[in-house]
């Protein structure tokens, strides 16, 4: 009888033994299901972050391109102003000269009349 009752003994702690290395690996395996939900919710947060970036970075370049042809429109009217004000005094210097010249015909012309 002795003997039964030491091998059941040593049954019973085997089978403790047992039952403790598979609670252990439970917990082990619900302790790797949280670090990977946590590794994608990291990685879903990360992800989130880039498309952030990426949506600022386009807003910002399409910011900088509409200043550069804002840019570049100003200048090109303060090109079209100088030679449209160009454009003007050269007009303006034409008519002065065929209304000087017509003076100066009417002058000639009224002082050969006189003269004769």
């Amino acid at each position: 009888m002795r003997g039964s009752a030491g091998g059941s003994g040593i049954a019973s702690l085997a089978q403790a033994l047992a039952q403790q290395g598979q609670i252990a690996a439970q917990k082990s395996s619900a302790d790797i299901g949280r670090q990977e939900q946590a590794n994608q919710m990291a990685e879903r947060r990360a992800a989130s972050q880039i498309q952030l970036k990426e949506r600022e970075g386009e807003i910002k370049s399409r910011d900088m391109e509409r200043d550069q042809v804002g840019t570049l429109l100003g200048m090109s009217q303060g090109v079209y102003a100088q030679y449209a004000g160009a454009e003007t005094l050269a007009q303006q210097a034409q008519f002065d000269a065929v209304a000087d010249t017509v003076n100066t015909v009417s002058q000639v012309g009224t002082t050969a009349m006189g003269a004769a």
